[in-house]
């Protein structure tokens, strides 16, 4: 079992509208970093009201989703958490984001599909721990 090497991991928030590529991207950090605690959601605003009171460690959002885009809940999760990184996992190319990425904490963008490795070691890269 590979663990992150620094300390307990903070939670990580999986925030993507698809059901089939959340379940499969909770499940792959499941497999690949036991113990680690996943708080999943197919809705932004849902993922923002019940992260409300929760340190985060990661956060992992799809940029195109109906209620409230990718770039809108990073937006709103750097308000609260200015540290807290982003990684987005989506099939938009980085171009389309107008949004200055760097100040909201973004420090990935990883095309869908993308290899179990290539998340794991974003994950891993990114990830704050207590």
């Amino acid at each position: 079992m590979e663990t992150l090497d620094r300390g307990t991991p903070r939670p990580i928030l999986l925030v993507d509208d698809e059901p089939g590529l959340l379940d499969a991207t909770r499940r792959r950090l499941e497999h690949a970093l036991p113990g680690v605690d996943l708080l999943p959601f197919l809705d932004a605003n849902e993922a923002l009201r019940e992260t409300e009171n929760r340190l985060l460690g990661l956060a992992i959002l799809d940029v195109d989703m109906p209620s409230m885009t990718g770039l809108e809940l990073a937006e709103a999760l750097h308000a609260r958490w200015p540290e807290l990184p982003i990684l987005f996992l989506t099939g938009t190319t980085r171009e389309s984001a107008t949004e200055d990425l760097e100040r909201l904490g973004v420090v990935g963008w990883l095309q869908k599909p993308v290899r179990g490795q290539v998340l794991i070691d974003a994950v891993r890269a990114h990830v704050l721990c207590d």
